[in-house]
């Protein structure tokens, strides 16, 4: 039962590291397509804020391999979960390439596998 535990736990842990680097990305995205036109619209030559804006999109660049990092984390936390015949399970408006599309309601839900 202690496994299971811990599987929640960390299921629930990733499940918020995963949130907080899309929201980060997003963030990032919006600060970096502002850039262009505020550069406009303070009249300032295209030279002007290039530093700036390449940062941004470097920042960019990084968190997009931060969140295919993520990805991969979250792929080997499932095998092992499997491994520890521990199955934690997202279930709410989530689609994921190898299921069937999203589903109803929400939550994390936990289930020990025969074995």
């Amino acid at each position: 039962m202690a496994r299971s535990i811990v599987g929640r736990q960390v299921a629930v842990a990733l499940d918020k590291a995963e949130l907080a680097v899309d929201a980060a990305v997003a963030e990032i995205a919006a600060f970096a397509a502002l850039l262009p036109d505020a550069r406009r619209r303070a009249e300032l030559s295209a030279v002007s804020g290039q530093r700036v804006f390449e940062g941004a999109s470097d920042t960019l660049a990084l968190l997009a391999q931060a969140r295919g990092r993520l990805v991969e984390t979250h792929r080997r936390l499932e095998a092992l979960g499997r491994a520890m015949h521990v199955s934690v399970e997202a279930v709410g408006p989530v689609d994921k390439p190898d299921e069937d599309g999203p589903r109803e309601g929400g939550g994390i839900r936990l289930e020990r596998l025969a074995g």
